[in-house]
């Protein structure tokens, strides 16, 4: 899958599309300082349907709802957020 993504950006997946989980976290340097998420830590905050939209406001709903395309979102098994 991620050969496949790369390809659609038009990118050379690297090790040959083998993909490694990063468990540290993806921010450093001292801009991240106590917002620093990892794996674990973002699979917590955001693995639930209760928390993976507490962030988003009504109108972020609605835009969401309208703009993301439906055919995509089913490809990479993710819902559209109902309003």
């Amino acid at each position: 899958m991620v050969d496949l993504v790369c390809q659609c950006a038009g990118a050379e997946s690297k090790n040959d599309g083998d993909f490694t989980y990063i468990v540290d976290s993806g921010k450093w340097g001292a801009g991240h300082q106590g917002k620093q998420t990892n794996l674990i830590s973002a699979m917590i905050k955001y693995g639930t349907d209760k928390n993976r939209f507490s962030g988003m406001t009504k109108e972020d709903l609605e835009l969401a709802a309208t703009v993301l395309d439906p055919e995509l979102m089913k490809l990479f098994q993710y819902e559209i957020p109902s309003v």
